[in-house]
């Protein structure tokens, strides 16, 4: 225990939101097509979801799309670069999520290896 005070939060004006919990408001195209990967992407085990988000999250990249535009086609064939865009940033952000929530478990397993 110390005399040190803790410092007072930044007040909420000044506070920056963390993205991964920002609303999105996305086109109703890109709507459905993160719904149907996150359907799929949930019903794998909890470990295996950042690999699967990270499949999707190339699949809509700007540069592979354009790659794959050359070749013919993907599931954004007809779409504006701006929804493809929003299905790109949406993934990325749950990525990032899955991300931070793999590393949490690992450490959690590592911290209990450790003290057992």
């Amino acid at each position: 225990h110390t005399d040190r005070a803790r410092p007072k939060p930044p007040p909420a004006q000044e506070r920056r939101a963390d993205p991964a919990q920002q609303e999105v408001v996305l086109s109703s195209w890109a709507r459905s097509q993160v719904a149907r990967m996150a359907a799929e992407v949930e019903a794998l085990p909890k470990l295996s979801r950042r690999a699967a988000w990270k499949q999707r999250l190339r699949l809509y990249h700007p540069d592979k799309r354009r790659c794959l535009e050359r070749r013919g086609g993907g599931p954004w064939a007809g779409r504006s670069d701006t929804e493809v865009n929003e299905v790109f940033m949406e993934l990325k952000r749950r990525y990032d999520r899955a991300n931070a929530q793999e590393q949490s478990c690992l450490a959690f397993a590592r911290g209990r290896a450790a003290s057992a």
